[in-house]
């Protein structure tokens, strides 16, 4: 039996009468389905609106005949006779092995009728009989949810993907193309039409060669049609000034995504003040995991329905198992699990059970991502379920405010961006200074000039020092530091412009 059907193949063992199959792929069911046949002895059967009862795969003796399916036009009817025929004795003394798939199963179920000719199969208790029940989505009815089991198909394999590859050179004799696994990784998580579709529209974008950004573009297409996520474009890191410990640690972590040997890493969080470079810190991971960035934003799935914002997040977090590898970006986490504490009483425990499922699956979810959270507070995350988000991650960063080494490199990179002439001695007067402020300088000051620039900058630090204070004393005891120097240059330089300014 095929590996992809392993799950339904223990339902069948463990004599399940009802199972419902999730899978966008029902062509592709239907051909391993030859398995059952082959190795198990089961003729299969299909249902569906437009081709109605037809036999897919027989077994000698077991042929029913064309003309008494071609009288069923109805899925009651095609329940009932699967039914009536687990009734009649093979000639073995015997009931037939067979299993009957309907398709669409979503669309059938809201009618009564059907839903009781499959209650009267499972009673029937026919011998080695089984309904397949197919969709795209998971949408077992209350009637029947004592008594179906849902199971699921796997995606193409890896070897699936690279046969696929093969396949698609010999047919359209390209000898010269070849890949790597970095191009089968980007149409991983594909069904095997969008994965061919997806290789042959690189092949005509780019001269027919794989193009790795080409083919997880194509991926990225189910996270626009769900509408739950975001996209963001990869940064390259030579855009990232500073935090040269924190890039040391991703190219070193890249090795588990491509070493079986290694253990696959699991996401950090990056705490610090706001502007200090942790989302473009996202970014730059994504080019250096060479993924594709998802923007999951929590608090965006609730919704005003009992039960649809949970719904909504364990969606959300299988479709991105289903297109990974990828870089997960939760963005300042603190605000989408700062109420789950008051969840009980503020909105019937739905933030609870978002963020139960939030953590279960980062957990218990086997699926190459990385994940990365960022807060502009650490104190809310301390506090939800005794710091249990914060062990999820394998590792806590504290992005302080740059070193003067660091922010000579950040003014390099944006007066090159914005055409500016901020020169490189006013760093001395950045205390305290994020990125966002020496970009915001550098782009003010094509407008206003250096100086008005300069003099019109407040830095945040000022206005939130004492939550900053608190943060880089729990940093210095729990956290590991991103920048390579952690503002030591920054607080002796401010000290002793201090002390001058007393003795004066």
């Amino acid at each position: 039996m095929h590996n992809h059907l392993q799950e339904i193949s223990d339902f069948v063992s463990a004599a399940i009468p009802v199972i419902w199959v999730q899978t966008h792929e029902d062509s592709r069911m239907l051909d391993l389905m030859a398995g059952f046949r082959n190795e198990r002895g089961f003729s299969v059967m299909s249902y569906d609106v437009v081709n109605q009862l037809k036999a897919v795969h027989t077994t000698p003796g077991q042929q029913i005949a064309a003309a008494d399916m071609a009288q069923i036009s109805d899925p009651v009817g095609a329940v009932q006779f699967f039914t009536e025929q687990g009734k009649v004795e093979a000639p073995s003394g015997k009931n037939p092995a067979a299993i009957l798939v309907i398709l669409d199963a979503h669309k059938l179920v809201g009618n009564i009728a059907f839903i009781r000719a499959i209650k009267d199969f499972i009673a029937s208790k026919a011998f080695l009989k089984h309904v397949f029940l197919v969709s795209h989505t998971n949408m077992i009815p209350e009637e029947l949810e004592k008594e179906v089991m849902l199971a699921h198909m796997s995606l193409p394999s890896t070897a699936d993907l690279e046969r696929l590859a093969v396949q698609l050179k010999n047919e359209n004799g390209l000898g010269a193309l070849s890949w790597d696994g970095d191009i089968i990784k980007a149409v991983s998580g594909l069904t095997e039409l969008e994965a061919t579709s997806a290789y042959s529209l690189s092949l005509v974008k780019n001269e027919r060669q794989f193009v790795r950004t080409d083919l997880e573009k194509f991926k990225l297409e189910a996270v626009k049609k769900s509408g739950m996520m975001e996209i963001f474009p990869a940064v390259d890191e030579g855009e990232l000034g500073g935090l040269e410990k924190l890039k040391k640690y991703m190219h070193s972590r890249a090795a588990g995504f491509n070493d079986p040997s290694l253990p696959t890493p699991t996401g950090i969080l990056l705490m610090g003040l706001p502007g200090g470079g942790k989302s473009l810190s996202a970014k730059v991971i994504a080019s250096i995991l060479k993924m594709p960035l998802i923007k999951l934003d929590i608090a965006s799935l609730k919704s005003k329905y009992v039960g649809e914002s949970e719904s909504k997040m364990g969606q959300a977090l299988n479709l991105i198992d289903a297109i990974s590898p990828a870089v997960v970006w939760l963005d300042e986490i603190e605000k989408s699990v700062g109420g789950v504490l008051s969840s009980n009483h503020s909105d019937g425990g739905t933030s609870s059970a978002m963020f139960g499922k939030l953590l279960t699956w980062m957990q218990e979810s086997k699926k190459p991502k990385f994940i990365v959270a960022t807060c502009n507070d650490i104190q809310p995350l301390l506090e939800v379920s005794h710091g249990a988000l914060i062990r999820r991650f394998d590792d806590v960063f504290f992005v302080d405010t740059p070193s003067d080494s660091e922010k000579k490199e950040i003014l390099k990179i944006h007066n090159k961006k914005y055409a500016a002439q901020v020169p490189e001695e006013a760093v001395s007067s950045m205390h305290n200074w994020t990125g966002a402020e020496i970009e915001k300088l550098c782009k003010s000051s094509r407008f206003e000039g250096f100086e008005q620039a300069m003099a019109n900058i407040r830095p945040i630090y000022h206005q939130n020092k004492n939550l900053f204070e608190k943060m880089r004393d729990w940093a210095n005891k729990n956290a590991r530091p991103a920048n390579e120097s952690v503002g030591v240059e920054d607080t002796v330089t401010a000290i002793q412009k201090s002390w001058r300014k007393l003795a004066i």
